[in-house]
């Protein structure tokens, strides 16, 4: 084995001989939450609201909603919740009454 190959093999085997963590690489099983509804799709014009949900994976995903208080003027946003693919539920927002109207939705993930 050359001194090279040694002096590198060495080098890599310090950060695990000083109870260095190593991190994993991803796996398609640690994807971010997929098959997500479209939440900008879901808007509910009667109450200025909107919902999304997603399937699968690992992680948490919410909507997000832009509110104004007139469709011109600058917007705010508002969260839903934060849920895991795993319930199954939905995100929810509402534009409160001072933002009367909803200048759209988005999923978040995180």
């Amino acid at each position: 084995m050359s001194r090279l190959r040694r002096a590198l093999i060495g080098a890599a085997m310090l950060p695990l001989a000083a109870g260095t963590v190593v991190a994993a690489t991803a796996t398609p099983a640690a994807a971010k939450p997929n098959l997500c509804t479209i939440a900008s799709k879901n808007i509910n014009w009667s109450n200025m609201s909107s919902w999304t949900r997603c399937q699968i994976g690992t992680g948490y995903y919410r909507v997000r909603i832009t509110c104004a208080p007139s469709p011109t003027s600058g917007g705010t946003y508002f969260y839903g919740y934060w849920f895991a693919p795993q319930t199954q539920l939905p995100s929810a927002a509402q534009c409160p009454s001072s933002h009367g109207y909803i200048l759209g939705a988005t999923t978040e993930l995180a």
